[in-house]
């Protein structure tokens, strides 16, 4: 494991993860927040988005190693759920659609 900061976001990573496609961390990381509020108040159904419009799930990256998905602990968005953070900036109160519409304007 060892700590890896991408545009002011910081996560462990297992030595083994893959990156992308040259070896080189993806240009772009959503972070799906499953802290408490966020799970009730539907992160699963923004999983479900991601997979839908970009292929993926989170713990995997885009084919072309661009974007990577994963879940995440608490983002401190709780009176904003359900949040994701797209390389370290928040979006909260989110829905399935307005989710689409930020994953196909990346």
């Amino acid at each position: 494991m060892h700590m890896h900061c991408e545009n002011g976001v910081c996560r462990m990573v297992d030595d083994d993860e893959p990156t992308g496609n040259n070896g080189t961390a993806a240009e772009i990381t959503i972070q799906i927040c499953s802290g408490g509020n966020c799970f009730f108040k539907g992160a699963g159904k923004l999983s479900d988005t991601l997979k839908k419009v970009l292929g993926i799930a989170p713990g995997q990256t885009t084919e072309d190693g661009r974007i990577r998905a994963e879940m995440t602990g608490c983002l401190g968005a709780c009176n904003e759920a359900p949040a994701v953070s797209i390389n370290g900036k928040i979006h909260g109160n989110l829905t399935p659609e307005r989710l689409e519409e930020l994953l196909k304007s990346l």
